[in-house]
């Protein structure tokens, strides 16, 4: 038997919701029985027996939120999330007959559960989408950043997980590394890349480059950890005030204030979008974040054919100087320099995402779930 465990809606546009869409249905396609414990669903597939925590799948949603606006840095909502969908799914399976042996893939780190399943036998998968908790702390031990997450109890949650995995999904060569600094060995870990949708809208001209004014694009948590201020920063250059710079997402209060005191070009935020329509009117994607795992916004301006900007530690598919360009997250002047240079150099800034669309085309979510699957396969043959 397979179990997928995820803290989270399957199928709800996000990242753990997108991929476990995509690995249910390639399950579903290959005649495989599956058992999800989820918070709830979108599409349900026919081979896939659901155990949902019905309305009270919503409770950590509405945690986070009071995180961030109601009382940010007041309490870690993560413990409780945690908590309280781990008691859930071991309610859950323990009503059930659960066979010995199968497959559990979990979304979550969960070390009572995990040591449950594993007491009958069933080998776990862990899904680990970001850079673990020990990379914040080594930032902060080195004075480096001082507002990404540290939480003993959290990184003691993690670590065991870890540990207890017989298995290990990565999204990128830089979570893989993170891992092992922690001690996680390597052999357990398999990386397996993000995707995107397969892009299906016409582009513009490739002479879009070849106007005075550029549209700059970020996508996703418009916030500390995203790289936003350091990007405000790299904006405040001259050269941008004819430019316009779009921040996509949901915007933080603790970046507001940044945002309207930065003075240079026009700054748009139009909300949440759809980036295989909005990156359109775009000419360069920009993510100068912290803290990934492999930020799926990257292949999404990739298969639009924008060249990106972004931080070794996004984690992402991004070649240095071929699609785009990598630098070290919070030097605001290697980003602005890059920013600068698509300005200056608008033919070779085209190559860059004419041959960023080739490369995200080796990258789509039916890619990731055959890849996960066959992970499966590989599990049950041993």
């Amino acid at each position: 038997m397979l179990y997928q465990v995820l803290n989270s809606f399957s199928g709800k546009p996000g990242n753990i919701g997108v991929r476990t869409d995509f690995i249910l249905k390639n399950l579903t396609d290959d005649s495989q029985a599956t058992i999800c414990f989820c918070r709830g669903f979108v599409n349900k597939y026919e081979l896939v027996d659901y155990k949902t925590m019905g309305i009270f799948g919503h409770i950590p949603r509405i945690m986070n939120a009071a995180s961030i606006y109601l009382i940010p840095g007041g309490y870690n909502h993560r413990l409780y999330d945690i908590a309280f969908f781990q008691w859930f799914v071991m309610t859950s399976f323990k009503k059930m007959a659960i066979e010995n042996g199968g497959i559990a893939h979990l979304w979550e780190y969960c070390p009572k559960l995990i040591f449950y399943l594993k007491e009958r036998g069933v080998r776990v998968v862990l899904d680990v989408p970001i850079a673990p908790l020990s990379y914040n702390r080594r930032l902060k031990n080195e004075e480096i950043c001082d507002f990404l997450l540290v939480s003993d109890r959290l990184e003691e949650i993690e670590y065991t997980s870890f540990k207890m995995a017989d298995y290990i999904v990565a999204p990128s060569i830089f979570v893989r590394d993170e891992l092992i600094l922690g001690g996680v060995e390597k052999d357990k870990i398999n990386v397996i890349e993000f995707g995107a949708k397969v892009n299906s809208k016409e582009l513009k001209e490739n002479a879009k480059f070849l106007k005075k004014d550029l549209d700059f694009c970020f996508v996703g948590n418009v916030s500390k950890r995203k790289g936003v201020l350091e990007l405000l920063s790299a904006w405040s250059h001259p050269v941008f005030k004819s430019d316009r710079l779009h921040l996509c997402g949901r915007v933080y209060p603790e970046v507001k204030s940044n945002i309207a005191n930065t003075k240079s070009g026009e700054i748009l935020m139009p909300g949440f979008i759809d980036p295989y329509e909005y990156l359109l009117q775009c000419d360069v994607f920009v993510l100068p974040s912290w803290l990934e795992g492999s930020a799926k916004a990257v292949y999404e301006a990739m298969t639009m054919g924008l060249p990106s900007i972004v931080t070794k530690s996004s984690g992402s598919i991004i070649r240095n100087g071929i699609d785009g360009f990598v630098v070290d997250a919070g030097d605001v002047n290697a980003l602005q320099d890059r920013m600068v240079w698509m300005k200056n150099h608008p033919r070779d800034a085209m190559r860059m995402g004419e041959s960023a669309k080739r490369r995200a085309k080796d990258f789509t979510w039916e890619r990731y779930a055959s890849r996960v699957t066959s992970l499966y396969r590989q599990i049950e043959d041993t």
